[in-house]
């Protein structure tokens, strides 16, 4: 059964969210911290926010949102709050 982790960051500059950026997103088990995906790029969503989602059948996971745009307020965002969205879940999942 996959599990599907969506992380979302939102990107500042000057007090504005920045859009139109190159951003990549590292994951990370929090148990092992192991690297489960390098530099793989994130979604723009609109209005400073970028998102990624990490499909896996199993873990807990945080992920770094990275930016090489040094006008933005701060080019490393993490983000540990996950959304778990089960596909096809089984009666006791639900």
């Amino acid at each position: 059964m996959a599990i599907d982790y969506t992380f979302f960051a939102f990107f500042i500059e000057n007090q504005i969210g920045k859009t139109g950026l190159t951003v990549t997103v590292d994951v990370r088990n929090v148990y092992t911290g192991s690297l489960a995906v390098n530099n793989q790029a994130a979604t723009e969503i609109g209005s400073g926010f970028y998102k990624y989602t990490y499909s896996t059948t199993s873990g807990d996971y945080v992920a770094v949102f990275k930016t090489a745009t040094t006008t933005v307020d701060l080019m490393h965002f993490p983000d540990w709050a996950v959304q778990r969205i089960v596909q096809n879940p089984t009666v006791d999942e639900i």
